[in-house]
């Protein structure tokens, strides 16, 4: 797996498509894209909101992002603070 291919599979396009095909389950991919995004800093966030606010609406995708990341944030949060104690 190339940087291209990597490239190619992180547009707003290809995540949009993603999120329209996994809708039946709710604001579930919407949220786990952005909590994902707290282990791995390098995935574009701004991609998965705007992926979640052309799926969702803007007020249901931005929220969902937002929980997302805030949920990220503390799992990840905790697992660190679990590692140092």
């Amino acid at each position: 797996m190339d940087l291209d291919t990597i490239r190619e599979w992180f547009t707003l396009d290809h995540i949009s498509a993603l999120i329209q095909q996994y809708r039946s389950f709710g604001p579930i991919p919407g949220i786990l894209l952005p909590m994902l995004e707290a282990f791995l800093p390098f995935l574009p966030l701004v991609v998965f909101v705007l992926a979640n606010a052309t799926a969702f609406g803007l007020w249901w995708g931005f929220l969902f992002s937002w929980i997302g990341a805030v949920a990220g944030s503390f799992c990840f949060f905790g697992l660190l603070e679990d590692m140092v104690k």
